[in-house]
């Protein structure tokens, strides 16, 4: 009766499982039980279906899809087997009698965060069983966190993500003007790819994505802003998110994505598709909440190029994305999973913006100063918007490149810079030198189609990096500890098999930390206060 209640986020049950063919109906004897077992996907508490029951043998559930447009059926499981496999299928039913199957489970492993797609199910009363297809003696079903997620038909932003990187674009700063956007008063476009705790799949944003190359334009959209990333599996020339970020920048639409929120684990953890070499990718910085330059730092979070497989110069620049307030409804899930990070700021404004951290929140920063520029000049190509917002950025002296990239976000100085680039600004790649003692780096110079855009006006030191328009003679990398015998160069070991990669979802790059800490790349020896883990 009490076996996999869903988790607060997801659809509540209409009835109590119920076992069909089994000879009982205890919930701790038969084929179809509940038992404790290291073979559990959690290696606690599951239910078990034994195939040995017999065909047809089943167990099920009621859940009310009424008005929705997208359900998902998800669970995890570990399927075991002697010499011999059996098969168990998932189905579903809006009536009891006509049952339609969705998936068939029939090949040993363990596998996590399986999904089914329940959408054409509409009814108050809609069935999901588990039922024993092919009953071979030793093949076992263990089942955990059975649960499924409902779209119905409405804006609400459930959890509150989307809301808070759409203020920081073009928010007005509600009733007090407390904490306005970057451009206030933008038009904002919903295309929501990501569900209530800020997951999605690689075919929801490239559906979002192609949305916006079909309508875009029709719809006077001008920049495209993607506050969420993925594992990085293969080269961007092959990666679906790469190329339809590339489509859309191709198209005239200047594509922001955040770096990612893996820069604890060092280098190489740029996210998909900010490792596309066309877009703009930003990572975060923490300013210590002052107005002083001195105590402002790469977030320890931030994640660092170059990318994976390809070795591309990323992040393109930093902006601040650390303990940002912006707009949130209070009905979102936020602002309950964080309650200590709802600022009380007045009548009218508290319970409506809330403090959130992460790439995130730097990249519509980004966003929203692209879109202050092409306000001036509506002529601008994504690549000038690019290479204008790289050269502009502050540099910083001592901080590797691979983490601050060009720089520090200077809004001012981006709306002043003149430049025009006739290319496609692609960011650099960074491959070893064949004697493997410094790391070459392509000239922009020579990559951007001109001098203007060498890589001494790009990057702190980036005058040291040129050699006759070719590669960088690599002075600033040599016998450096981050790239010494080439230990990173070997395809990322450290993300093999890692399970932030598995299984090809998306996350929203919010990082949920209340603070950060110093970090290896400050850009000063101040620290921060520690930071913790508030909802993961």
């Amino acid at each position: 009766v009490s076996y996999a209640n869903p988790s607060y986020w997801g659809e509540s049950w209409v009835s109590n499982w119920t076992e069909n063919g089994d000879g009982t109906t205890g919930v701790s004897a038969g084929n179809i039980r509940v038992e404790t077992s290291t073979r559990c996907a959690n290696r606690n508490n599951c239910l078990r279906i034994d195939a040995t029951g017999g065909v047809n043998a089943s167990v099920q559930r009621s859940v009310n899809l009424t008005g929705m447009f997208q359900a998902v059926l998800r669970f995890d499981y570990n399927l075991t087997s002697g010499t011999n496999t059996g098969a168990f299928a998932i189905e579903a039913s809006t009536d009891g009698s006509t049952w339609q199957q969705v998936g068939l489970l029939n090949q040993p492993g363990l596998k996590s965060d399986v999904r089914f797609d329940l959408s054409n199910f509409t009814g108050s009363n809609t069935r999901i069983r588990l039922r024993v297809a092919n009953a071979v003696a030793g093949t076992t079903l263990r089942v955990n966190t059975f649960e499924v997620d409902v779209q119905r038909g409405d804006s609400f932003d459930q959890l509150g993500h989307g809301t808070h990187v759409a203020g920081i674009i073009g928010g007005n700063g509600g009733s007090t003007g407390n904490f306005p956007g970057v451009a206030q008063g933008a038009r904002i476009h919903q295309v929501r790819v990501l569900d209530d705790l800020g997951r999605g799949t690689v075919a929801d944003l490239l559906a979002g994505l192609d949305w916006i190359y079909t309508n875009g334009a029709a719809a006077g959209i001008k920049v495209v802003n993607m506050s969420l990333g993925m594992g990085v599996t293969q080269s961007a020339a092959t990666d679906p998110l790469a190329l339809a970020a590339d489509k859309l920048w191709d198209a005239g639409f200047v594509v922001v994505a955040a770096a990612g929120n893996y820069g604890a684990f060092g280098n190489m953890t740029i996210t998909s598709p900010g490792i596309s070499r066309k877009i703009i990718t930003v990572g975060s910085l923490t300013d210590s909440g002052t107005a002083s330059f001195a105590d402002d730092y790469v977030s320890t979070y931030s994640s660092k190029g170059p990318t994976m497989i390809d070795h591309v110069l990323k992040p393109d620049l930093v902006a601040p994305g650390n303990r940002i307030v912006s707009t949130v409804l209070p009905a979102a899930l936020l602002p309950n999973f964080l309650p200590a990070n709802v600022p009380a700021c007045g009548t009218g404004c508290t319970g409506y913006y809330m403090e959130l951290s992460g790439t995130s929140m730097a990249t519509p920063v980004v966003s929203g100063t692209a879109l202050l520029m092409l306000s001036r000049d509506p002529t601008l190509t994504p690549a000038t918007v690019k290479a204008r917002l790289m050269r502009s950025a502050r540099k910083v002296a001592n901080v590797d490149p691979t983490a601050i990239g060009a720089g520090v976000l200077d809004v001012q100085a981006a709306l002043k810079d003149t430049g025009v680039v006739t290319g496609q600004a692609l960011s650099p790649l960074m491959q070893r030198s064949a004697a493997g003692s410094v790391v070459l780096i392509e000239d922009t110079a020579k990559l951007w189609g001109n001098s203007i855009w060498g890589a001494g006006y790009l990057w702190n030191n980036g005058y040291l990096w040129s050699s006759n328009y070719t590669v960088a003679s690599g002075y600033l990398w040599s016998d450096g500890y981050l790239w010494n015998n080439g230990y990173l160069w070997s395809n990322g070991y450290l993300w093999n098999n890692g399970y932030l990669w598995n299984n090809g979802y998306l996350w929203s790059s919010g990082y949920l930390w209340q603070t950060a800490t110093s970090s290896v790349d400050g850009l000063s020896t101040t620290s921060a206060s520690t930071f913790w883990l508030k909802q993961d």
